[in-house]
């Protein structure tokens, strides 16, 4: 357990608060009367990242290997791409609660309202500005996180659960396969843009899942507008302006899912694989099934 704050010290290292934070953690670290608290080799680190209130050396130590104070150090220095330090960090046994001052003034509400411009290029880069934007943010809340290595470290499913569990398809999976099977079997009939599929689950009975599918699209309305204009002969005129107002429709589909439950065979090729799925397909004669070479083609 431990928690620090953002001191403001990264990138004054000779500055004289630098100075008293090291004098007085060195104090510390001397301090024999009972406080379990030892000073590593890396001052830089321990003046910089200060969490004085740690109630274990040794876990500490493992944790911030040197490789991982290498990282840190790094994202605390950086304020060119990333936000450099400006997070309180908080670790309570197995829980990091990391609060980044960027983070609160962030917007991170996605009013469709934002992107509704006239010109499309603009609506465009306002979307990627924004979606960009909110992902930098975002990734620089994790990056304290993944500063540390042994974060990275992750153990097998059995190894943290001691027993097998059911494999079950989750619905990124689900809309994969509807995309798989193509827009035009789920969008509306007066559909007349390309269409965005989510799914749901309703149901399932004999190991079969029934999915549906919900296309969301546009259809177009004819508009005309008149706008006054002055004209060549000094008088002004009423000129018909048609335009099209897309309007959101939504079209629904089912298809029916059976998870594939077969281990992975490694030796099969992508193109063996996709044909072993359409062999299933045909064999069983179920709409769909999971499409469990999306994380093994590699």
């Amino acid at each position: 357990m431990f928690s620090r704050h953002k001191s403001g010290l990264a990138g004054r290292e000779g500055s004289a608060a630098y100075r008293r934070t090291r004098r007085s953690l060195r104090r510390k670290s001397r301090n024999l009367s009972g406080e379990d608290y030892a000073m590593m080799t890396n001052e830089e680190f321990e003046v910089l990242f200060d969490t004085r209130d740690r109630n274990s050396n040794q876990q500490h130590a493992l944790l911030f290997t040197p490789l991982a104070q290498e990282n840190m150090l790094r994202l605390l220095r950086d304020t060119e791409v990333g936000f450099g330090d400006d997070f309180d960090f908080y670790k309570n046994r197995m829980i990091n609660t990391i609060v980044p001052d960027h983070l609160q003034r962030m917007d991170l509400e996605l009013d469709p309202g934002r992107f509704r411009l006239f010109d499309f290029e603009k609506a465009r880069r306002a979307f990627v500005d924004v979606s960009a934007g909110e992902f930098w943010g975002i990734y620089f809340c994790l990056a304290p996180l993944l500063c540390v290595p042994l974060y990275q470290q992750v153990r097998p499913q059995h190894e943290i659960y001691g027993r097998d569990m059911a494999r079950s398809s989750s619905f990124w999976e689900h809309e994969s396969l509807a995309n798989y099977w193509g827009q035009g079997k789920f969008k509306h009939p007066s559909c007349v843009t390309d269409s965005i599929l989510k799914t749901r689950e309703a149901g399932s009975a004999g190991g079969v899942k029934e999915i549906v599918v919900s296309a969301h699209g546009h259809r177009v309305e004819k508009r005309v507008s008149y706008v006054n204009v002055w004209g060549g002969d000094g008088r002004m005129h009423s000129v018909a302006v048609p335009w099209d107002e897309y309007l959101p429709v939504v079209g629904e589909g089912r298809m029916r899912l059976k998870e594939d439950g077969a281990p992975a065979d490694d030796s099969l090729s992508q193109r063996q694989r996709i044909d072993r799925i359409g062999a299933m397909l045909s064999r069983e004669g179920m709409s769909v099934y999971r499409r469990h070479i999306a994380s093994r083609l590699g």
